[in-house]
């Protein structure tokens, strides 16, 4: 389990008060088709802030998951960020007026995968899965010669 969504969870849960509003920086990886983040995918958002093409913002690509009100697991209104935050004296301190400046915004949505698919895509192409077949192991001993361990064979032939 990733820890961010576990805190983020625990937060939601201890602090949002009805018709309020949680808006939580978290790695990118929560919002990707990762089968592990689908539980936490359900339970639903209003908006996503995608900082995954913005450089100097973080160590690793981030977004943003607003719940505000009723909540949905499809077409999710998203803002998709892209671009390079000026160089400053203090990296982690850039104000919005200036990012916004440097950063292209597009707007589209997201929208999350059913805890219950099963890659439908590949479901047809798959006529035998990981299947493991049984394989005979033999050890064959040599007429003439001690058994004091396994026969080496030499290109195949004993």
């Amino acid at each position: 389990m990733d820890l961010s969504t576990l805190f983020y969870a625990l937060v939601r849960d201890r602090y949002l008060k009805p018709n309020g509003t949680l808006a939580f920086v978290m790695p990118r990886s929560v919002i990707t088709g990762a089968k592990q983040h689908r539980p936490f995918q359900q339970i639903g958002f209003t908006r996503i802030l995608d900082f995954e093409n913005v450089t100097s913002l973080f160590n690793v690509p981030a977004c943003v998951l607003i719940q505000q009100g009723e909540t949905q697991t499809f077409d999710i209104p998203t803002e998709y960020h892209e671009g390079k935050l000026p160089d400053t004296e203090s990296q982690d301190e850039v104000s919005v007026v200036v990012a916004e400046a440097h950063l292209m915004t597009t707007h589209k949505t997201t929208s999350f995968a059913d805890s219950l698919v099963r890659s439908p895509y590949y479901y047809k192409r798959f006529l035998n899965g990981a299947t493991l077949y049984p394989r005979n192991l033999c050890f064959i001993k040599p007429r003439g010669l001690s058994s004091s361990g396994p026969c080496v064979l030499d290109n195949g032939i004993l």
